[in-house]
């Protein structure tokens, strides 16, 4: 019924542009699962949340000010009222891997992991007037040719891994800027301006990859890339 009813107001927002502007994305819902799982919520529905919570503050990202993306302190579910649902107009899952042994989780005790991939509809005027509201958005798009994207890296092994990521981006891969807006354990997402467009500064990140490390893609859509890392035998250059 969520999805019937919005599905139904996507096709409203969309036929009058006026209301609303809408995003569509791809991302991945996970979850710990298994004797790791939450008490009281199914697990899929859990990671379907998780899914929808991704997609909203993605894009909420990707229109904050650069003082704010900057502040690893910044509590965006809080922001945003705590209800990613309120801020879409529809969902569909278009893959439920179920569960399997933990490898997006970063946290090494979670030993599985429920994953699914979501297709997310996210009512964009929705979350700029949120972040307007808080003297949060961006005041201007980012000028020049280049595209701005969002690079989310999973399993990242190490900071000195990071560091060759970047000096690959900036002296290979075609990207002016790199600015880290989330720097957890294993875990960063980047946003990049490029001059290449996401599929072709996916092509140069994995082939070739940055010193001493392996790329493995995920998956990637018009604006964001996900990969993995992997630290190769020997030292990453500093």
């Amino acid at each position: 019924m969520r999805r019937a009813l919005g599905l139904g107001l996507l096709m409203l927002l969309m036929a009058s542009p006026a209301l609303a502007e809408v995003r569509r994305l791809e991302v991945v819902g996970v979850v710990p699962a298994g004797a790791d799982a939450r008490p009281g919520v199914p697990v899929r529905q859990a990671a379907l949340d998780a899914a929808l919570t991704q997609a909203v503050e993605r894009v909420a990202r990707e229109l904050l000010s650069y003082d704010a993306a900057a502040d690893s302190d910044l509590d965006l579910g809080q922001l945003l009222g705590g209800k990613p649902r309120e801020l879409t107009v529809g969902y569909k899952v278009l893959e439920d891997r179920g569960e399997r042994r933990a490898l997006l989780l970063a946290d090494p005790e979670i030993s599985t992991e429920y994953v699914l991939l979501a297709e997310v509809f996210v009512d964009v005027t929705r979350v700029e007037s949120a972040l307007e509201a808080a003297g949060l958005l961006l005041a201007a798009p980012v000028g020049g040719t280049g595209h701005e994207l969002w690079l989310v890296v999973e399993s990242l092994p190490s900071y000195r891994a990071y560091q060759a990521l970047r000096r690959h981006l900036m002296e290979q891969a075609g990207a002016t800027s790199v600015i880290p807006a989330v720097f957890d354990a294993g875990r960063v997402e980047l946003r990049v301006d490029s001059r290449l467009e996401p599929a072709e500064l996916m092509n140069r990140l994995v082939n070739p990859p940055p010193e001493g490390l392996r790329v493995e893609p995920e998956f990637a859509d018009g604006r964001s890339i996900w990969i993995r890392v992997v630290e190769l035998p020997g030292t990453v250059e500093d």
